[in-house]
């Protein structure tokens, strides 16, 4: 039998003119999780216990989508669900006037796939008997609308991964489990409509020669079939970091990848980290960046034109958010730095313009800053970091990992809507 279950979309709409600074956010007492751009606006997913109709602000927590559009400021709330289980969406994709989204939901927090038109009005819905929600998830989304979503099976060793590829009408192509994955940095949807899958990998790799170790870091070129049809791993030289984390991927109009998040080096000083490959995963560049501030890249955007802004927080340690511009030869062109409180956290960076856009969570509440092209808002004091510039000196070696063929039965939904309305909207300029 399947399960009734209740997501709260949240159709919320900001105007704000193009430069700007402007800083608002959402009350919803549960964790903001993802962001995307979409045809009509930046969509911001989560979960909320405050928008919860059964709730009315206590533990029970829905799950929300907000649309950030350009007109009056009102706020439309539609309700999902079953009046008893909590779940959350915390990915999400869109492409050709689809977005999909995925989290968990049900008791057993089972994972589950929504399926969406351009006005978010709810098309189908899928739950999996046996898959959960994956610790650091990614998705992506092709232009043909094929989502590629990583989750969990309990039943598995811990370092498995799930990968299942839905087409836009929810239809399962496949799922394809690999093993060793410590962390999963990235699902990027190439121009080629392949997909990259990125991740930490478990374990350190010795060179038999030197007897050097060295920590590593997977990349595999999967298509829409199903087949890996490329792979590499980089080799992080352990004399040099303690540890490393990738948390995003972009490709440029040359079909060039860059690697972004943040290294812990020797001396216990957290630095960024970005790497450059070329399309057959040769290493152009790498670099690590001190700012004094124990900051991690979260999210980054690139344009059109190859302009790349990282966005940067402290999250659990002094607090702070990071914008800067980015060469494509890894210089950094200019940065901002902006106080924050200790917890709150970036999830996604968007240029729109001559603007910046960040999306964040605001220790339980879902955040939206409108920055200049300096990466300026208006909600307090901010600087310009001194930034040093150094080589990470990664290496390119071979990958023998492999996916293997799965099955897993994703159950259909049955789902229920209602409307709430006037969320508002509270600004934070200072």
């Amino acid at each position: 039998m399947c399960k009734v279950f209740y997501i709260f979309i949240v159709i919320l709409i900001f105007s704000c003119s193009s430069g700007s600074q402007n800083a608002t956010h959402i009350e919803t007492k549960g964790i903001s999780c993802d962001a995307v751009k979409s045809a009509e606006g930046i969509l911001i997913s989560g979960e909320s216990s405050l928008l919860a109709d059964r709730s009315k602000g206590t533990s029970q927590k829905d799950a929300y989508i907000a649309n950030l559009g350009s007109s009056t400021g009102s706020v439309k709330v539609i309700t999902v669900g079953n009046q008893s289980d909590m779940f959350r969406l915390d990915q999400l994709a869109s492409s050709s006037g689809f977005v999909l989204a995925s989290g968990y939901g049900m008791a057993d927090k089972k994972a589950l796939v929504l399926g969406m038109d351009s006005d978010l009005k709810l098309n189908w819905g899928l739950v999996s008997d046996s898959l959960e929600a994956f610790e650091e998830p990614a998705s992506s989304m092709d232009a043909n609308g094929n989502y590629l979503v990583v989750n969990k099976n309990l039943a598995a060793t811990p370092y498995y991964a799930y990968f299942t590829l839905l087409t836009r009408e929810g239809k399962v192509q496949w799922t394809q489990r690999t093993d060793h994955i410590d962390a999963l940095a990235d699902i990027v949807s190439l121009r080629n409509n392949n997909f990259l899958i990125a991740f930490k990998q478990k374990g350190a790799y010795i060179d038999g020669g030197t007897m050097k170790k060295y920590l590593m870091a997977s990349s595999l070129w999967v298509t829409k079939d199903g087949a890996i049809i490329q792979k590499y791993k980089f080799l992080v030289d352990r004399d040099k970091f303690i540890d490393f984390n990738l948390h995003k991927c972009l490709e440029d109009s040359k079909g060039n990848i860059y690697y972004f998040g943040s290294g812990l080096l020797v001396n216990n000083r957290t630095d960024l980290f970005v790497i450059k490959t070329n399309a057959a995963g040769h290493v152009q560049w790498s670099y690590t960046y001190q700012t004094g501030h124990e900051l991690v890249i979260k999210s980054a955007d690139i344009s059109k034109d190859d302009k790349i802004v990282i966005a940067a927080d402290s999250y659990g340690k002094s607090g702070g958010f990071l914008l800067a511009g980015l060469g494509t030869d890894g210089k950094i062109l200019w940065n901002n730095h902006t106080s924050t409180t200790p917890y709150e956290q970036i999830k996604s960076v968007f240029i729109d313009k001559d603007q910046f856009i960040v999306v964040y969570d605001k220790t339980l509440q879902a955040g939206i800053l409108y920055c200049d092209s300096k990466g300026k808002s208006c909600t307090g004091k901010s600087k310009e970091l001194s930034i040093a510039q150094s080589n990470a000196d990664i290496q390119l070696s071979p990958n023998n990992a492999e996916f293997e063929a799965t099955q897993c039965r994703w159950l259909p939904l049955q789902l229920q809507t209602m409307m709430h309305n006037d969320v508002k909207l509270i600004s934070d300029c200072k």
